[in-house]
C-alpha cells in the first residue's frame, strides 16, 4: 500500500512540476472582480454597437479580431519566434482537480514567474512556486533559477529551503526546463471553434474555444518528454500516457487596446493512464485532470527585474525511496463489527494488512491512513472514531456510510 500510494504521489508531483511551467509568465490594472459584461459570441447574430462595428469593419469577424489580439500577445512575449528578445513576469495560479478510482483530490499551485530573453544564447528564468498538497498535507515551496550566458547554462533548484546539488542538472535537463518555460498552445484560425468577446469598460476578454485535437503536440512538448525522463527513476517500466479532451477553452484579457495583455487563462482537461508494475494495482488505472492555469501579468520589457535567489541549505543526495511515511492509525487496530449485523466484520492489523467479510467470504486487503482518510486497497474513505464507534464515509460514492463498533 505504501509503495502504491508513494508511486502515485511522486507521479502527481511530477505532473504538477511539469504542467506548472506551461505558458509564459505584465504594471497593468487588474480586471474587475465582478464584471457585468456584454457578451458577443460568434455563434450568434451581429448585435455589435457602432464602436464594435468599427472594429468589425477593420477585422471582418470577431474570430479575426481575437486571433489578431492573440498574435499581438505572442509577438510581445516572443513565443514561436526564433531569436526573439522579450521579458515578462506574472503571478501564476494553477488549480488542479484529479479524479482516480481510489481518490479525488485538489492541488493548488501559486507563485511568480519571470523570464528575460536577450537572444537564443542569453536568458534568465526565475520561478518561485508553492504547491498545496491537499489531502496529502502541507505545502512544498520550489524555487527554480536558470541562466544562459553565451550558450552556457546553469540551473539552481531550492526545495523547502534546501538547495539541490548542481551536479544533478545535466545539459539535457536544463535545456528541457528552458524549452518548457513559455510553452503555449500554438493554433491557427481554423482551429478556433468559437470566440466570445466581453467588453467591460477598458477591458476586453477574448474567450476562445479551441479544437484541442490539434493541440496534442503542445501537450507532448509541455509534459511528455520531461515526464518520460522523470518516470525512469521509478523503474518497473513506469509510464504515464495522456491525451487532451476534444476542446480547450482559453481566455486572453487585454486593457485599453488589443495589444496590451493583462492575463491569460488556459483550461485543460487531460486523461492519463498509469502503466507499469511499480504502480501495483494502479497499473492500467485511468485518471482525469481538470487544470485551470492563470497568468496575471506584472511587468513587460525593461520593467522585469530578475534577482538570483539566496543560497539554500545544502541538500543531501535526493532519495527517491517510494516508502512514503503514510500512517497506520493505531486507533483502528483490532476487530470492528458492523452496527447492523455483527457477523460482518472489519479487521485492521498493525502491519498494514487487514480482512473483512462484506461479501460473506473472507477478503484480505492492505490499508494505510492520511490524517482522517483511510485507504483500503483501491478504496478511499474518510473515517472518524468516537467512544468506540468507527464511521467511514466513501470518498468515491457520496452518501455511502458505514458504522462499526469496536469488539
Amino acid at each position: 500500500m505504501k509503495k502504491k500510494l508513494g508511486a502515485l504521489l511522486l507521479v502527481l508531483l511530477l505532473i504538477v512540476g511539469a504542467l506548472a511551467g506551461c505558458g509564459p509568465v505584465g504594471d497593468t490594472p487588474a480586471p474587475p472582480a465582478s464584471p457585468d459584461p456584454e457578451v458577443y459570441d460568434t455563434m450568434e447574430g451581429d448585435d455589435s454597437t457602432p464602436e464594435q462595428a468599427n472594429y468589425a469593419a477593420d477585422l471582418v469577424t470577431p474570430q479575426e479580431r481575437a486571433f489578431n489580439a492573440w498574435n499581438q500577445y505572442l509577438e510581445l512575449t516572443g513565443a514561436f519566434q526564433a531569436n526573439a528578445a522579450g521579458a515578462w513576469a506574472a503571478d501564476v495560479t494553477m488549480d488542479m482537480e484529479l479524479d482516480l478510482s481510489i481518490m479525488s483530490l485538489r492541488m493548488l499551485t501559486t507563485g511568480h514567474t519571470a523570464v528575460r530573453i536577450t537572444d537564443d544564447e542569453n536568458m534568465h528564468v526565475f520561478a518561485d512556486m508553492t504547491m498545496d498538497m491537499g489531502i496529502f498535507g502541507g505545502e512544498i515551496a520550489i524555487i527554480t533559477y536558470i541562466t544562459m550566458t553565451d550558450g552556457a547554462m546553469s540551473m539552481r533548484m531550492i526545495i523547502d529551503g534546501y538547495e539541490m546539488p548542481t551536479e544533478n542538472f545535466d545539459a539535457e535537463t536544463m535545456a528541457g526546463q528552458l524549452d518548457r518555460i513559455g510553452v503555449l498552445p500554438e493554433f491557427g484560425l481554423d482551429d478556433i471553434i468559437s470566440v466570445g468577446i466581453e467588453e467591460d469598460g477598458n477591458y476586453t476578454s477574448f474567450h476562445f474555444l479551441l479544437n484541442a485535437t490539434t493541440l496534442n503536440d503542445f501537450m507532448q512538448e509541455a509534459v511528455g518528454a520531461e515526464m518520460g525522463d522523470l518516470l525512469e527513476m521509478l523503474g518497473g517500466g513506469a509510464s504515464v500516457s495522456f491525451e487532451l479532451a476534444d476542446n480547450m477553452p482559453l481566455t486572453l484579457v487585454v486593457y485599453g487596446s488589443d495589444d496590451n495583455p493583462v492575463s491569460l487563462t488556459i483550461d485543460m482537461d487531460v486523461r492519463m493512464v498509469f502503466e507499469g508494475d511499480v504502480f501495483d494495482e494502479l497499473d492500467g488505472e485511468e485518471m482525469t485532470i481538470r487544470m485551470i492555469t492563470t497568468y496575471v501579468y506584472t511587468a513587460f520589457g525593461d520593467d522585469v527585474v530578475i534577482t538570483p535567489p539566496a543560497a539554500g541549505i545544502p541538500m543531501p543526495e535526493p532519495d527517491f525511496d517510494l516508502d512514503v511515511d503514510f500512517d497506520l492509525a493505531e486507533e483502528l487496530f483490532g476487530t470492528w463489527d458492523w452496527d447492523e449485523d455483527e457477523t460482518f466484520t472489519l479487521i485492521f492489523n498493525p502491519d498494514g494488512t487487514g480482512s473483512r467479510n462484506w461479501t460473506g467470504e473472507p477478503e484480505s486487503f492492505e490499508w494505510a491512513t492520511f490524517g482522517n482518510y483511510l485507504f483500503m486497497d483501491l478504496e478511499y474513505w474518510a473515517f472518524s472514531i468516537e467512544d468506540g464507534v468507527l464511521t467511514i464515509d466513501s470518498q468515491q460514492e457520496p452518501g455511502l456510510t458505514f458504522i462499526y463498533i469496536a469488539r
